[in-house]
């Protein structure tokens, strides 16, 4: 009865976090898509994502299993326009993730899925193996505290951008938003460079509608006032 009990809540707590994690709106005109775990929005002249959302849970983190696929390729969502596994060779720059493999270690399909090029975006090797990297760990671990958490992660994209030679454009600022829509809502946003970050992860944290401005995205539409222009503290 026990783990019965645990499992109606753990399935009360996904749906009322599906229902608080609305997609961002707003931005450039691109073309959305759905997988097993992200949602994303493509912007087919620039060849990466504007955005990916996701969802994060303890029971996620705690079931995670299946080890990283690697298998890059492009996104059956977006034939013909999403980069191929070897656009980025070459070029300098890792396929940085998005939305993490890490968080999708739960399943199998969702692991896989992870690794469409929709989900990359030419990120400096020392972001994305550094201090994004330790943003990511630091969202699971809050997911383990607090049940779970509503994600949001992309580029800054802006006129002008440079380009990988296969047509990827590199961009110049990351995002990412974490919202906790219950019991009592709070949400924290982080802005990096695309270059070494040599401060802590909480030297990064900007209040979301700093980010916002700088995208034009709305992140969490519904999402108190307040909490956009609050400044952050350095984590949860």
């Amino acid at each position: 009865m026990k783990h019965l009990l645990l499992a109606l809540a753990s399935s009360l707590l996904v749906a009322l976090l599906s229902a608080q994690c609305t997609p961002p709106s707003g931005g450039l005109e691109g073309k959305v898509a759905q997988h097993a775990a992200y949602s994303v929005e493509f912007i087919p002249e620039l060849r990466i994502a504007e955005w990916v959302a996701y969802e994060v849970t303890a029971a996620e983190v705690r079931g995670s299993r299946y080890e990283r696929t690697d298998d890059f390729r492009p996104d059956p969502a977006f034939l013909g326009m999403s980069p191929g596994a070897s656009d980025y060779r070459g070029s300098g720059f890792d396929r940085g993730h998005l939305a993490p493999a890490a968080d999708m270690a739960y399943d199998a399909r969702a692991m896989s899925e992870s690794f469409f090029m929709s989900n990359m975006t030419p990120q400096h090797p020392s972001l994305n193996r550094g201090r994004w990297k330790s943003l990511e760990s630091e969202v699971r671990q809050w997911a383990v505290e607090k049940g779970a958490l509503c994600v949001v992660a992309g580029p800054v994209l802006t006129s002008g951008l440079e380009e990988l030679p296969s047509g990827v454009a590199i961009p110049e600022w990351f995002f990412k938003v974490v919202y906790d829509p219950a019991p009592t809502p709070s949400a924290i946003g982080y802005l990096f460079p695309n270059a070494k970050c040599p401060n802590p992860v909480s030297a990064y944290a900007v209040p979301i509608d700093r980010i916002e401005a700088l995208t034009g995205l709305d992140l969490f539409p519904g999402l108190d006032e307040a909490l956009e222009r609050a400044v952050p503290v350095s984590g949860w």
